[in-house]
């Protein structure tokens, strides 16, 4: 019993950490719009809770490894646009894993029907 709890209470020590990296890597703010951006797509897509637990860590993924392109290429070149590309095409690859083709396509429809015109 006591190895279960301390078991438990590690676990739940190396998730906080683990959190609390990627809002410092990330940034608060943009933690914040990306946990916004899964809530939307959970009720838009209708994700169960687990669902939207691996959108989310897949998006923080995605959204290190963006950063990472920034840091490891000149804005505008086209090894910084390809890198990008390959990080899109790789998070849309893991998300079709993760959820259904009608759950993609009613996100798809969400976006469009909310794109804002400039």
């Amino acid at each position: 019993m006591k190895k279960t709890i301390i078991k438990a209470l590690f676990i739940v020590a190396i998730l906080l950490v683990a959190n609390n990296a990627y809002a410092q890597d990330i940034g608060k703010k943009r933690l914040d719009q990306i946990e916004q951006t899964v809530e939307k797509m959970g009720e838009v897509m209708q994700l169960d809770e687990k669902k939207k637990t691996e959108v989310l860590e897949l998006k923080k993924i995605a959204e290190l490894k963006l950063k990472q392109v920034s840091q490891d290429h000149d804005k505008g070149t086209d090894e910084f646009k390809e890198a990008r590309k390959k990080v899109q095409r790789n998070y849309q690859l893991a998300l079709k894993k993760i959820c259904s083709k009608e759950q993609i396509n009613a996100w798809r429809a969400y976006q469009k029907a909310n794109k804002k015109t400039a």
